[in-house]
């Protein structure tokens, strides 16, 4: 209901709907004020019309195929919003109240942090089909539930894990490693342990990503994770410890280009058999990663040393792998290494920025000179 206060000058309109934010616009005219009054209305109206046309599974799975599949990392949003489409298939918007909220998250059998992120998928697509399909939600509901499910522990955040391999269990695992075992689980945990690669980015990697440069190895780890500029978040990073003699070890395949020609899926797959067979509980395949930057500090390798290792752009996220304990300042600083200048920092970081930009020129002179040699002859 629309409502005008006369305050000085002007005429302040007033728009208040349930489930909707108050809106309000000042105006000179009182005529252009019930103008506006009427406008909103109509406008709420419409987008309330359109939302009870559309259910939560349809809204779903059109941000899922329109948006998501455009993504070709986002493989888990995608098969989330696969299963939401169909559970949701008949739940309408206008049935989205603060209590569905609170009795769909308790019926996920799943850990609080799990709900959380199901909630984020959700919320996410809402958020998008209010922009791209007009589709109106009631955000109101939605915090209602939000703030009970978190007060009861249903809803939490991820805990940073610190899970560190404990001796003997690398020997297990390796022992676990059968002749029924087709992949090189044995390089790839290798691999994984001397760079600290997220098992992605190890099955991304190509043989013409290697480069050579007297005795310095080094590969491009392409799309690396970044919050908002994963594709095309390349990094140029050194081939440390045994990794290049893992790397030769493998088998080139024709017309395969990765060095590791496995998805991500089939070796935490592999993995979970494997720690089951060796009766280690508690131990991902993310682990590793943890495990080899941690190494890393121990080695004596600054933060900013790690991070052009690692990928990370915060460097605040490193802390928790350092496992640094109160009494270990005892011993003096972590590798008896000095911590660098500023100026140092900054010439790593301008030398990381620099190759990755060479390698873009790179790119683009090849393209240049593809489109040259396609060019018609002059007549």
């Amino acid at each position: 209901m629309g409502t005008i206060v006369k305050r000085g000058e002007r005429w302040r309109a007033v728009v208040r709907k349930k489930g909707h934010k108050v809106r309000t616009k000042s105006f000179k005219k009182k005529a252009h004020a019930n103008t506006w009054i009427t406008a909103t209305e109509n406008n709420l109206e419409r987008r309330v019309v359109l939302s009870n046309s559309q259910t939560l599974g349809s809204v779903l799975d059109k941000y899922r195929t329109e948006v998501i599949e455009k993504r070709s990392f986002q493989t888990k949003t995608h098969h989330h919003l696969k299963r939401f489409a169909t559970d949701f298939e008949h739940v309408e918007f206008k049935d989205m109240s603060a209590e569905w909220w609170v009795s769909t998250a308790q019926s996920w059998e799943v850990s609080p942090q799990s709900r959380k992120r199901y909630m984020s998928v959700i919320t996410s697509a809402l958020s998008s089909a209010e922009t791209l399909w007009d589709t109106q939600v009631d955000w109101l509901a939605y915090k209602k539930g939000r703030a009970l499910l978190v007060k009861l522990g249903v809803v939490a955040k991820s805990k940073a894990r610190v899970r560190r391999l404990r001796p003997g269990e690398l020997e297990k695992l390796k022992a676990a490693v059968g002749p029924g075992v087709t992949m090189p689980m044995l390089d790839i945990m290798d691999f994984m342990l001397e760079l600290g690669m997220r098992e992605a980015e190890v099955c991304r990697l190509k043989w013409e990503d290697l480069q050579f440069n007297g005795k310095t190895a080094m590969i491009w780890v392409r799309d690396r994770k970044h919050p908002t500029e994963k594709i095309g978040n390349d990094w140029n990073v050194p081939l440390l410890g045994d990794s290049l003699a893992i790397i030769k070890r493998q088998k080139k395949v024709v017309g395969e280009p990765r060095i590791f020609p496995w998805s991500p899926g089939s070796i935490g797959a592999c993995f979970r058999r494997l720690t089951k067979a060796a009766g280690i509980i508690g131990l991902h395949l993310h682990d590793l990663r943890h495990e080899a930057i941690s190494r890393l500090f121990e080695k004596g390798f600054q933060i900013q040393e790690v991070a052009l290792v690692s990928g990370h752009f915060d460097w605040a996220s490193l802390r928790i792998y350092t496992n640094i304990q109160a009494e270990d300042l005892h011993r003096g600083p972590v590798g008896g290494k000095k911590t660098k200048s500023k100026e140092q920092l900054e010439l790593i970081t301008l030398r990381a920025e620099m190759d990755r930009m060479k390698e873009k020129v790179k790119l683009l002179q090849e393209f240049n000179a593809s489109l040259d040699t396609r060019a018609p002859a002059p007549a």
